[in-house]
């Protein structure tokens, strides 16, 4: 037991010790015992270990994928960000025409001549039905994404 404790206690020992290099290797000897060091064996079939640093700083392939994930999860997070508020935008745009729509007595508009007339009552019904499916689509979307 005092043989086990103390080769523990030497293994322990070693790898804090070999922990600096970053790189640990680990094999059997030719009487069975596991055996570390800081250069692979010659002959002996040996694995490869990594080792942080005593401060923990040493990225392993775990960490570097989380961190690359949260940097796309940050950049999907901004284009959505983005996106909802020109939905909002586009909700309040569609919202401010549909009150002049329907307060104003008289809209004048440009024509495709370039000349400026009078919107008629036709075109009027036709623009709301316009922005009823614009506030429709930007508003009730926008508030769905906030639900959310």
């Amino acid at each position: 037991m005092i043989k086990t404790w103390l080769l523990t206690s030497i293994a322990v020992f070693g790898l804090s010790v070999f922990a600096a290099s970053g790189v640990l290797y680990k094999w059997k000897d030719a009487d069975g015992n596991i055996k570390y060091g800081d250069r692979p064996p010659k002959g002996v079939p040996y694995e490869r270990i990594k080792v942080r640093d005593s401060k923990g700083n040493a990225p392993t392939p775990i960490t570097e994928k989380m961190e690359a994930k949260e940097q796309d999860n940050s950049n999907v997070r901004e284009q959505l960000d983005k996106a909802q508020q020109q939905m909002n935008q586009a909700c309040k745009i569609a919202k401010a025409n549909m009150k002049t729509l329907e307060t104003a007595t008289r809209i004048k508009i440009t024509g495709e001549d370039g000349e400026a007339r009078q919107m008629t009552e036709e075109e009027r019904e036709k623009k709301k039905a316009e922005m009823q499916e614009k506030i429709k689509q930007f508003c009730e979307e926008s508030n769905d994404a906030k639900k959310k």
